[in-house]
């Protein structure tokens, strides 16, 4: 009993109106298109999205795309979807409301008319009928792909005349429910659906179940099949939209236009910390669902570009970085991985800590974009750890070249399964390896464990013998299509666990899964200063800038000058508040017209003291930037330090202007004017 309670106060709860839950801090056109206009169709994932965005020019990309990923026809100047379900709340607010304090929207017969559309037929019974209550049959085609029935009715009554018609419930409501005063009570359950049935079959055929032919038993309560048909009405919605573009959205609002939120694809992905002696360097994989190429010099063309935001354990930002990957192909190359997916390997040298990643891969032409989200840990020199488990399709010898690849590894190319899902009977391919190994780890133990759902599958050890980097191969012939765990730990010389990792992989029914074709970016040596300078970013996104001076000191060279090391160092000694080198080290930069060194220049010169120097600098910055308020600031409190007491403060008061809100400003008016 307990079960079908739930069950109908989650049915119940389903139909209250979505605007009683209320949105705070939205403005009341935003208000009423969320709880008013799209009430019923929005998704959950895309409301709780909706409702974090913080502009009204993000919440109105937002709208656009919002009915563009219902577009049926994109590309066409009509969206058919939003016409008719405009349409449908029309028809709702003239036809459902009439009688009712409410909207025709926000009654039962008009959300299901929103969601559902109209129905194939109609049957309306009076309260003249035999004594039956006021009564509405709809009869709906349904979507068994979306978890509707072929067939199905949506039944409402009214609970008393006066009332507004509402959804009938076979389990809670019952065949008696359906007459008014003494006959509700006259009939038992069978006689009602008796009573019901000398009316009209279907009624009484929708008074036991909402399914049609679906054997309803009048000897008993009805099943819940109904009620989680009224649930599954609900959700529909949902399920013919994918609502991750929402989330991809709300991760990457400055940069996602509204034409590539229209065009989000799913995809896999797969991340590796890899160390060498030198460097910790981050492998990574993205697979999107598909990647469209257009013509380009007698073959193809893919204009990629890859944004990727690393934030630390605080959530600051410690890095942001744009990569553009052109993937040229020619006809017949394309022509050869028609059909397959494809991946796109890169990769990111990374400093010591742990870090949350995001990455966003847009398609300039086509524009379709994929995301994905991880979180790693870049170890610290000295401290023994085990890196995750990578599982494999495929490994291949390769030759080590000039130039850095991702996935290749001691001498072979890696071919990450980002599935991580296995043909029946295909080995288990894993690569993984020791960080920072000391002597203890060295002489230890490899431990291997495969786990089922229920039982351990198979177990196996060998000696460390002071290697670091692995490649193992599973048979799984034995392996029946399912969950499994594989699990590897290293033990000391007494059998004690020191290090351990796991990875969930899955057997497959099927006897053969498609591979991508691969696509990686490829890189300069790691002797190359790009490898110091992204670490030098890093350290300085982290707030440790004395690491930032000591990776980019050695590079920066003012004969061979180089704007991006000499703005990088000086950033760093602009943290350190060592002004002194900052002017040293971006003195050269004016001639370049750089507007970030000039600003940082100024500010430098404005902390010693160098008034009349900082000026022209300042000066200079507002030609590429602008008057801003901290340029005007900057502007007007140098030249009061050169005596020049009305101009400087026609800047103050411009800033003033800008921003009223601030007092410190307001101050330094009020004294310089005494």
């Amino acid at each position: 009993m307990k079960k079908v309670v739930s069950i109908w106060l989650f049915v119940g709860s389903l139909f209250t109106p979505i605007w009683a839950m209320g949105a705070s801090n939205l403005t009341a056109r935003w208000e009423a298109w969320l709880d008013k206009e799209v009430a019923y169709i929005i998704t959950p994932k895309e409301r709780d999205v909706f409702l974090s965005l913080k502009s009204d020019r993000e919440r109105g990309i937002f709208e656009e795309a919002f009915w563009l990923q219902r577009d049926p026809s994109p590309g066409t100047p009509e969206n058919e979807f939003k016409i008719e379900h405009y349409r449908r709340l029309e028809y709702s607010d003239k036809y459902f409301g009439r009688g009712s304090l409410k909207r025709g929207r926000e009654t039962d017969r008009g959300r299901i008319y929103i969601i559902l559309g109209r129905p194939i037929s109609t049957e309306r019974f009076d309260e003249g009928t035999q004594n039956l209550t006021p009564s509405e049959l709809w009869q709906y085609n349904g979507e068994p792909a979306l978890g509707l029935p072929p067939v199905f009715y949506v039944l409402f009554f009214k609970r008393d005349v006066m009332s507004d018609f509402v959804l009938y419930s076979p389990s809670q409501d019952g065949p008696n429910r359906l007459f008014q005063g003494a006959s509700q009570n006259s009939y038992d359950r069978r006689g009602a659906y008796k009573a019901l049935r000398n009316i009209s079959a279907e009624l009484a055929e929708a008074s036991l179940t909402l399914i049609p032919g679906s054997g309803a038993d009048l000897s008993s309560m009805s099943s819940l099949a109904s009620d989680i048909l009224l649930s599954g009405i609900q959700s529909l919605p949902a399920k013919k939209v994918q609502s991750e573009w929402a989330v991809a959205f709300a991760r990457n609002s400055e940069i996602i236009t509204t034409e590539h939120t229209a065009n989000y694809l799913p995809a896999d992905a797969s991340v590796f910390l890899h160390q060498t002696d030198d460097l910790n360097i981050l492998y990574t994989i993205i697979e999107p669902s598909r990647l469209s190429m257009s013509p380009f010099e007698g073959g193809v063309i893919a204009p990629l570009r890859l944004d990727i935001k690393i934030t630390g354990a605080d959530g600051g930002l410690v890095h942001q970085e744009e990569k553009d990957i052109a993937i040229r192909l020619s006809r017949s190359e394309f022509e050869d991985i028609a059909g397959r997916r494809v991946a796109v390997g890169d990769l990111e040298p990374f400093v010591a800590g742990t870090f949350s990643l995001s990455y966003l891969l847009r398609n300039s032409d086509s524009n379709e974009f994929s995301t994905f989200e991880e979180t790693i840990v870049s170890p610290e020199r000295g401290i023994p750890s085990l890196s995750r488990l990578l599982v494999l399709y495929d490994t291949k010898p390769v030759a080590q070249g000039s130039q850095l690849a991702p996935f290749v590894i001691d001498g072979q190319k890696l071919f990450p399964n980002s599935t991580r899902t296995l043909a029946k009977g295909e080995p288990l391919q894993v690569y993984f390896e020791i960080y920072n190994p000391n002597a203890i780890i060295g002489e230890g133990m490899l431990r291997y464990s495969v786990d089922g759902e229920t039982a351990n599958i198979f177990r196996s050890d060998e000696a460390v013998h002071g290697r670091r980097y692995f490649f193992k191969t599973f048979a799984s012939a034995d392996l029946r299509p399912g969950h499994y765990t594989l699990t590897i730990d290293i033990a000391d010389s007494s059998g004690r666990t020191v290090l351990l990792s796991k990875e969930r992989f899955d057997v497959s029914a099927s006897s053969t899964i498609p591979r991508p074709w691969r696509y990686d970016k490829l890189y300069p040596p790691a002797s190359h200063p790009y490898y110091d300078m992204i670490q030098g970013y890093e350290y300085l996104g982290l707030g440790q800038p004395a690491k930032t001076v000591a990776l980019i000191e050695p590079l920066y060279d003012k004969k061979n000058y180089s704007i991006s090391e000499a703005l990088l160092l000086a950033r760093a000694y602009f943290e350190m508040k060592d002004d002194g080198r900052v002017v040293s080290v971006l003195e050269p930069a004016q001639k370049l017209e750089n507007a970030e060194a000039s600003l940082l220049l100024g500010k430098s010169l404005y902390r010693l003291g160098k008034f009349r120097e900082a000026i022209p600098v300042l000066e200079n910055t507002m030609r590429f930037t602008g008057q801003t308020v901290e340029l005007l600031n900057l502007m007007g409190t140098s030249i009061l330090g050169i005596g020049q007491k009305e101009r400087g403060l026609s800047y103050l008061r411009k800033s003033l202007e800008m921003n009223p809100n601030q007092p410190e400003i307001r101050k330094a008016i009020r004294d310089a004017s005494k």
